[in-house]
């Protein structure tokens, strides 16, 4: 006996698109531990960016998750919509135009996808940080 699926959930737009052609489909926010909160953090953009980051992280951003809100909160929290919007762009662009396994090496010592990722945030919020965040 074969399971038909009713409807299918995911996280992903990229894989809820396709499906929808087939069967009733619903788009999930991806599960995000609870953090105290802070006005000024756009929910939108702090669910956008931990969902690129799960996408190039793949299972291993759950024992992550501290630290990229950590990132987030000490990077994006003050940036106006439009340069945070600006940044996920590009990140999202970015990680979705990876192929696995063609990553830049990262430069800590072990080379882990989590490293990869810390190091190009950081150098693409540079990028996107308005003058007036710089100081």
């Amino acid at each position: 006996m074969a399971f038909q699926p009713q409807i299918f959930f995911d996280d992903q737009e990229t894989y809820c698109s396709p499906a929808s052609e087939v069967v009733p489909t619903a788009r999930v926010p991806f599960p995000i531990a609870e953090i105290v909160a802070q006005p000024s953090i756009s929910p939108e953009h702090r669910n956008r960016f931990l969902l690129i980051c799960k996408t190039y992280l793949k299972r291993g951003v759950g024992q992550h998750q501290l630290q990229l809100e950590q990132w987030y909160a000490s990077n994006l929290q003050t940036h106006d919509s439009a340069s945070a919007t600006t940044f996920l762009n590009e990140l999202e662009e970015s990680v979705a135009g990876t192929p696995v396994g063609k990553e830049r090496p990262a430069k800590n010592e072990n080379n882990e996808k989590i490293g990869k990722l810390f190091s190009f945030m950081n150098a693409l919020i540079q990028k996107h940080t308005p003058l007036s965040h710089a100081e």
